[in-house]
C-alpha cells in the first residue's frame, strides 16, 4: 500500500477522473477503472497477488489478495493494516487520521464477504475496504490513494468492479489493451509487458498457448501484409513447423488462421522428451492473426496443440479487440 513519506514538494489538484472504463484482469482478480488509468504493478503466483493502477495524476488503486483458509477475521487483517500505517507515520513524523465506514462507501460489497470500509489522511488520503470472500477464500485488500485534493468520486464505482476470483472454468486476463479469456487449466508461465507488445504463455500438459497484442498496426502494416509481418515475428518458433494459412474472419474483421504441423527432426527430438516425462507432445499448431482496425491493433491467439484441439477457436471466440462489441 502507498507509502505515508513527505512529499518532496507540493502537487497540483487533480483533473476531474474519465468517463467510461477499461477493464483489468490478473489472475482471477478483475477491477474496471477509468480509461486512461494503466497498470503499473502485477505480481504473484498461487494464493496470493498484488495488482497497481495509476492515474495519470496522483491517484492510485491497490489491490492485495492472500488465500486465507480457516479462521479469517477481517477486523483483525483491517487492524494489522492500521497499525502499519501508524508505525509508519511515527517514523515520518506526520499525523495519521483514520476512519472506519465511511459514508463514501455504504453498501460497496456484498455482505457474505463481511467487508468494512475505512479511509486514513495523512500527507495522503485513502478511500479503501478489506474483505474475505468464502468462496475463493482470499482476504482482499483494495484502496485508491493519492493527493489530498484529488477527486475521489470514482473509488465506489471502482471498489464495487472488483471481482476477486474467476466463475466459472475461464479466467479474464486483460492489461494494456489485450483482454482474453483461458481455461483454468493453463497455468501462466510467463509474461511479456512492453509498450509496443505484450504477450501471455502458458501451459497444460504438454500444451503451450500464447496471446499476444502489438501496437500501432497501421505504421507497422504500411509497407507489408500481415501474414509477412506476423511471420516475420515468429521466424524463430515457425521454423520447426510448416504452416498453411487461409483466410479466417474474427470479431468482423479480416483475419487469417494458420495451421501447421511439426517438421520430422523436431518432431521425433521431443518425442524423445516427452516419453520421459510420460506426457505425450503436442504436434500441431493452430492459430489467428488479426488486425483491428477500431483499437489500431494487431491480435494473435496461438497454441501448441494434440490434433483435434479446439482452445484457440473457444479463445478467439470469447475475445472483445474493441470497445463498441457487446460484452
Amino acid at each position: 500500500m502507498p507509502t505515508l513519506k513527505r512529499p518532496k514538494r507540493p502537487t497540483s489538484a487533480t483533473r476531474p477522473a474519465p468517463t467510461g472504463g477499461t477493464l483489468v484482469g490478473w489472475r482471477g482478480v478483475t477491477v474496471r477503472v477509468p480509461e486512461d488509468w494503466s497498470p503499473v504493478l502485477v505480481s504473484g503466483e498461487g494464493p496470493s497477488g498484488h495488482l497497481r493502477i495509476a492515474s495519470p495524476d496522483s491517484r492510485v488503486l491497490e489491490i492485495k489478495w492472500k488465500e486465507v483458509r480457516g479462521s479469517a477475521s477481517v477486523p483483525a487483517n483491517l487492524e494489522n493494516y492500521r497499525r502499519t500505517l501508524e508505525r509508519i507515520a511515527r517514523r515520518n513524523r506526520v499525523e495519521l487520521t483514520w476512519r472506519l465506514r465511511p459514508k463514501q462507501l455504504t453498501a460497496i460489497r456484498p455482505q457474505r464477504q463481511q467487508p468494512i470500509p475505512y479511509a486514513w489522511e495523512a500527507t495522503h488520503r485513502a478511500y479503501g475496504v478489506i474483505w474475505h470472500c468464502p468462496h475463493c477464500l482470499r482476504m482482499v485488500t483494495a484502496e485508491v490513494a493519492g493527493d489530498p485534493d484529488a477527486d475521489f468520486s470514482v473509488v465506489p464505482d471502482i471498489l464495487r468492479s472488483i471481482s476477486d476470483h474467476a466463475e466459472g472454468d475461464w479466467i479474464t486476463w486483460a492489461l494494456y489493451g489485450l483482454e482474453f479469456e483461458a481455461p483454468k487449466r493453463f497455468q501462466l508461465e510467463r509474461t511479456r509487458l512492453k509498450t509496443g507488445h505484450v504477450e501471455f504463455q502458458f501451459r497444460h500438459a504438454g500444451r503451450i498457448l500464447w496471446a499476444e497484442r502489438w501496437g500501432l498496426a497501421r505504421l507497422a502494416l504500411k509497407q507489408t501484409d500481415l501474414k509477412t509481418w506476423w511471420t516475420a515475428q515468429w521466424a524463430e518458433r515457425l521454423g520447426r513447423y510448416r504452416v498453411e494459412w487461409e483466410e479466417a474472419p474474427v470479431d468482423g474483421h479480416r483475419g487469417l488462421r494458420l495451421i501447421g504441423t511439426e517438421r520430422p527432426l523436431p518432431a521425433f527430438t521431443r518425442l524423445l522428451g516427452s516419453l520421459v516425462a510420460l506426457q505425450w507432445p503436442a504436434w500441431c499448431l493452430r492459430g489467428y492473426v488479426w488486425e483491428c482496425p477500431q483499437s489500431n491493433r494487431i491480435l494473435a491467439v496461438t497454441a501448441m496443440q494434440r490434433r483435434g484441439d479446439r482452445v484457440v477457436d473457444e479463445i478467439v471466440a470469447r475475445m472483445r479487440c474493441h470497445r463498441d462489441r457487446a460484452p
